[in-house]
This record gives structure tokens, C-alpha cells and sequence, in this order.
């Protein structure tokens, strides 16, 4: 394409996306467009991808990353290019992705980012506890990626909070002390040392 025709087709997806109110409309433009093939396509998502007020007006939840426009092989690139700006911004990892659910859908459709993903959890405590709700989804995790498994069991043992929380009864303590057996010492030294965690425990055996 010339210098020009460049230029005219950054201003035409500009329009497009500015008087776009959701996805769905940019991608029934693109398919109607589709003479226009990659250079078209590419740069839409390019521009959406690089605008984070319109990356926020287009991309309301974690199914407009996942839907069928973006996951086949044709344009997974593109959902891609979203994924990065999400990523990128962490006020946008937390309001795309509310639930265990939403981190579980991305993962399955964009595995390449799963490193990225587990690391929102382990270097933000708020992603942690909005996400990981239960000890099974913890080891779940940690089973899925072992390389995280330290980091993700460091925001437990020394965070009350997130120790009362996360193990509130017995099987809880003894799913984790087998998962991360390392830990499984300090685990138990921590109930039988404090009068109040033991009779958390005992009270909440079942």
C-alpha cells in the first residue's frame, strides 16, 4: 500500500471505531470489508488495541476476547493485540477479568499469556483474592503452573487475612500442607502454636 493509502485507511478505522458502540459492529464492518484484507483488519484492532478510551468502550467483559471472531486462526493475532493491552493496564485485567471463570477462559484460549496472567495474581493481592476464592482453586492453579506455585502459596502463609480465609477447616489445611509439602511444617506449627487458629480449626472440622 502507498503512503497514502495508508493514511486514508487510518483515518477510515479511526471513524469506524469512534462511531462503533461494541465489537460486534467493528466486526461485521471488517467482514463487509474484507476486500481489504490484512492491512484493514490489522490496523482496526491496532487502533483499539493502542486507544485505552476505546480499548474500555469496545471490550466490556472477557467475551469479546474470546468470541468467535477472535479465536479462529485467522484472527487470533488480533485478539492477541487486545489481551496485550489488557494486560498492559492493570485497572483493565481487573475489571475484564471479574471471576476465577473469566481467568480460566483466558488461559484456555491464550495459553501463550498464561505466565503473564498467573503473574497478575502473585504481584497484586486484590487480583489474588478476587480470584482465587477457595484452597482447590489455589492448588488448582499451582498445579497448572508449578513454576508459580511459591509465589502463590507466599501470598498465603504470612498473610493472616488471606491464611483464615483461603484455609477455614481442616481439609483445607490438609489439601495444602500435601500440595506444598515444603510448607506442610509451618502449616501445622502455625495451628498447634496459636490457641485461637487450633480452635478455628475444631470448630470447623468438617
Amino acid at each position: 500500500m502507498t503512503e497514502e493509502e495508508i493514511k486514508a485507511l487510518s483515518m477510515r478505522n479511526k471513524a469506524l471505531i469512534r462511531e462503533s458502540k461494541n465489537l460486534a459492529e467493528i466486526h461485521q464492518q471488517i467482514a463487509r470489508a474484507s476486500f481489504m484484507s490484512y492491512e484493514y483488519t490489522n490496523d482496526a484492532y491496532t487502533e483499539i488495541a493502542s486507544d485505552l478510551e476505546a480499548f474500555k468502550r469496545l471490550i466490556t467483559d472477557v467475551y469479546c476476547l474470546i468470541n468467535a471472531e477472535m479465536l479462529d486462526d485467522a484472527h487470533r493475532i488480533y485478539g492477541e493485540k487486545l489481551i496485550s493491552t489488557m494486560l498492559t493496564h492493570p485497572e483493565e485485567f481487573k475489571r475484564l477479568v471479574e471471576n476465577n471463570r473469566d481467568l480460566a477462559l483466558i488461559k484456555k484460549y491464550y495459553p501463550n499469556f498464561n505466565d503473564q496472567l498467573i503473574t497478575q495474581l502473585t504481584s497484586d493481592i486484590e487480583n489474588f483474592r478476587q480470584l482465587i476464592p477457595t484452597i482447590p482453586a489455589l492448588i488448582e492453579i499451582a498445579k497448572e503452573h508449578p513454576n508459580h506455585a511459591e509465589a502463590l502459596i507466599g501470598l498465603v502463609l504470612p498473610n493472616p487475612e488471606e491464611f483464615n480465609r483461603l484455609i477455614r477447616n481442616n481439609n483445607d489445611l490438609i489439601a495444602t500442607a500435601r500440595h506444598f509439602p515444603n510448607h506442610a511444617e509451618a502449616l501445622i506449627t502455625r495451628v498447634l502454636s496459636n490457641p485461637e487458629e487450633f480452635n478455628r480449626f475444631i470448630q470447623n472440622n468438617d
